[in-house]
Parts: structure tokens; sequence; C-alpha cells
């Protein structure tokens, strides 16, 4: 049989060098995939600012009465998954797991990544973003991408299935208000003419969870400590040392008389919840908020705005009132804060 040869060498020849050729790109494949398997992930160094872990009942609390500018992503391995329950997944953002990256640092890495509906979905860095998963290291890495995205306000709640939400019902604080004059009281507002009457009145922590730009514009009561709310998680799990470097006052015990007010008290009751999941027993809500003072000039009433809009005039009709030192001692008699309660003819 003839022997057939091209150009220089045989058909055999090509062959095996083509094998050998295939067989090397074959290898090389391989060893680059083994490689990217044994790959450690991405390491994320960034925390948000305010970052903490949340129960599922203050999430439901957070996503019922939207005390605040809010998103919530339910984090999921596939589009079949989900934590929340039918009426509250309505109200949040699913996203898939090995979507995080791409969907938070395409805001980093320019506008050709940006995911199209980023901006319906969070506006403003300001924005306080709430991550749900079954897993805290997803909820983790969620919350270190939202950092790198330029997003200092996260919270994580680690929900393993829809059970643990829709039970969440059950164990939601139940709030104990406080009137106005009981907390003037407590503030030492018309003590001179009570105390002989009430005893001695206990100290207490008056927490305002109102914005910076609320306390700026229309004042706050005097001696209240400014957290805002959507600092309060982080803040109530800060150790005594970070929290008096951060807010330049001593961290409230657990034993502490706490009073939450916001500007009508809805910031308020979701504060409550926070603070009894962070183990505080003796907290207080001043429902009628900030609007309702009329113990101070300089705390003047407004309408509710949200961030970013124009904020409004002061309402500057107002009569200033005197706390009611029978109603606000009874009213603190009757939650055990004092020995005695002032009676009627005690101020005639």
């Amino acid at each position: 049989m003839p022997r057939v040869t091209v150009n220089g060498g045989s058909i055999t020849g090509a062959i095996v060098l083509v094998g050998i050729a295939f067989g090397v790109q074959v290898f090389v494949a391989r060893r680059r995939g083994k490689k990217a398997r044994s790959r450690p992930p991405r390491q994320f160094t960034q925390v948000p600012s305010f970052f903490s872990f949340i129960s599922p009942s203050a999430l439901r609390m957070l996503i019922e009465t939207n005390p605040i500018q809010h998103c919530v992503f339910e984090v999921v391995k596939d589009e079949a998954g989900g934590q929340l329950p039918p009426e509250l997944a309505t109200k949040s953002i699913k996203i898939l797991e090995s979507g995080l990256e791409e969907f938070f640092l395409g805001q980093v890495h320019g506008p050709s990544k940006r995911t199209p509906e980023w901006p319906s979905i969070c506006p403003h860095l300001s924005t306080l973003l709430v991550f749900t998963s079954r897993s805290d290291q997803t909820v983790m890495r969620a919350c270190a991408l939202a950092a790198e995205a330029g997003y200092q306000r996260c919270l994580a709640a680690v929900l393993p299935g829809r059970q643990s939400l829709s039970a969440a019902t059950s164990q939601c604080v139940d709030l104990i208000f406080m009137s106005r004059d009981a907390l003037a009281l407590l503030l030492g507002c018309g003590l001179k003419m009570g105390s002989k009457a009430m005893g001695a009145v206990p100290p207490c922590v008056l927490i305002d969870l109102r914005r910076h730009d609320e306390c700026t514009l229309y004042g706050s009561i005097r001696g209240s400590l400014h957290i805002p709310v959507d600092q309060l998680p982080s803040a109530l799990q800060m150790s005594p040392a970070t929290f008096e470097q951060v807010y330049r006052t001593h961290k409230p015990s657990y034993g502490d008389i706490m009073v939450l007010h916001s500007r009508a008290g809805r910031r308020a009751g979701w504060a409550a919840q926070l603070c009894a999941d962070a183990g505080y027993s003796r907290v207080f809500v001043y429902k009628q908020g900030s609007y309702s003072w009329r113990f101070d000039s300089n705390v003047k009433p407004y309408c509710e705005y949200a961030l970013g809009e124009p904020p409004p005039d002061p309402e500057t009709v107002f009569q200033l009132d005197a706390p009611n030192l029978v109603v606000g001692s009874h009213e603190l008699y009757k939650a055990g804060l004092i020995s005695s309660a002032v009676n009627p003819g005690f101020l005639q």
C-alpha cells in the first residue's frame, strides 16, 4: 500500500500532533476548573456601620407597621424558595443568593453592570436594608455586599422556615404606654409641688428615635438621648464602652426605666420590640410623641415627612400647658414607679 504524505509529513504524524494538542487543552481546562473549585470564596471585610440581627417578631412588626423607610430582601437559593408567608412576601423583594454580588456591586463597578430595577428598589443610601435567609452566613454576606455598595444601615433575620415568622405574632411584646403628664413627672417637671405627696421619683432614660433632621429643625424634649430608630438595633448590642464612645453617655442598664418616643409613636412601638428582644424589661412608649409635647416652646409640632422631602413648617399656633400632677402621679403609681399618688385635694 502506498504511503500518503502531506507537505512535509505523513497523515499519521498529523493525527498524532492533533491528539497531543487536544490532550493538552483538556488537561489545562481540568486544571483551571480544579483551581476554581478549590479557590476559597471571596472574603468580605466590610461591615455596615449599623448592623444587627433582629428577631422574627421585630421583622414582622417592621413589615406590618412600616415605622421607617426600609427595604426587605428575601435571599433564596432558587425561585421556589422563600421564608416569608404570603401576606408578607408581597412587601419584600426576592433575590437569588447567586445574584447578590452582581446585584449590589454593579452599583460600585459602573452603570453598565447596574441592575435595571435598582433605582426603584433602593433610591437612597440612607434606606434601611433588611435581609432574610435560612442561613446566618448568607445574610452576613448580603450585608457585607450592601456595605461595599455604600449602605451602612443593615439588619439581618434568620428564618428557618415560614412557620417561624407566622408564629412570631404571639411573641410580640405588649406595649406599655405612658402619657405626657407621667413622663413630665419622671423628667422632673412639677416635682416642686408634688414631691412630698409622691415620694421619690425614679430616674428614667428617654430615647428620642427621630431622625437628625427632625431633632435639629423642630427641637427635642429636654433630657432625651437621641438614637435614630435605624441605629437602635445595633446600639442595643454594643458594649458599654462602644456605646459611650458613639453616643457620649452611659449605656442604659437592663434595670433602667426606658421611655421611647418618636414624632407620633409608630417608631417607638417598633423600638419597644427591639428593646424587649435585647433583654430590657422596663420599657414604656410615650404614645403621644413629640408632636403633643406642650410643656416646652422649643419643641415644635410638625407634620410627618419622609427623608428627602421638603420639611414642613412647624405649627406655630399651639398653647403651652402644665403637667397634670394628679393624672401623671396616678399613672406612675399604678405602674409601680412611685410609692403614692397626688390626690386632687392636695393642689387646692
